[in-house]
């Protein structure tokens, strides 16, 4: 089974848009942010994912949540102990055209509302990394 501890900062490291790698044996993750074609890389950063490269072997590679599985786990939010009418209008969000963007912008307007999704969000991602490890790579 995955170490809590370890989830926990892999599934942190991967909401703030990194992408993790975990060293086979002594369990270190090293976070690369997750770099887009055409950006410029800095020069630590590109002597980082160079020494990655040379020893991938030795690491597992945990990459962020698709955005199909964020939009899952909105849809699954939604059908969490919200108000009806909280829950009918963040349904509707993601029906329309950029469901991300409209949920977070109702999320966001209500304070209450948006610190029960970072806590319902943080123990999704730590179940997801979790199950990632566990069946992607027999962690």
């Amino acid at each position: 089974m995955a170490h809590k501890s370890l989830t926990k900062a892999i599934a942190k490291s991967l909401q703030a848009g990194n992408i993790c790698y975990v060293h086979r044996q002594s369990r270190e993750i090293i976070a690369v942010a997750d770099i887009e074609e055409g950006v410029e890389v800095s020069t630590d950063q590109q002597a980082q994912i160079e020494r990655l490269e040379a020893n991938i072997k030795k690491y597992y590679k945990v990459p962020k949540m698709s955005a199909e599985e964020e939009i899952h786990v909105m849809h699954d939010f939604a059908k969490e102990d919200v108000a009806h009418t909280v829950r009918k209008e963040l349904v509707n969000a993601l029906r329309r055209t950029n469901p991300k963007r409209n949920f977070l912008r109702i999320v966001e307007n209500q304070e209450d509302l948006y610190e029960f999704w970072l806590v319902f969000q943080a123990k999704w991602y730590q179940e997801w990394v979790r199950g990632y490890l566990l069946d992607v790579y027999r962690y």
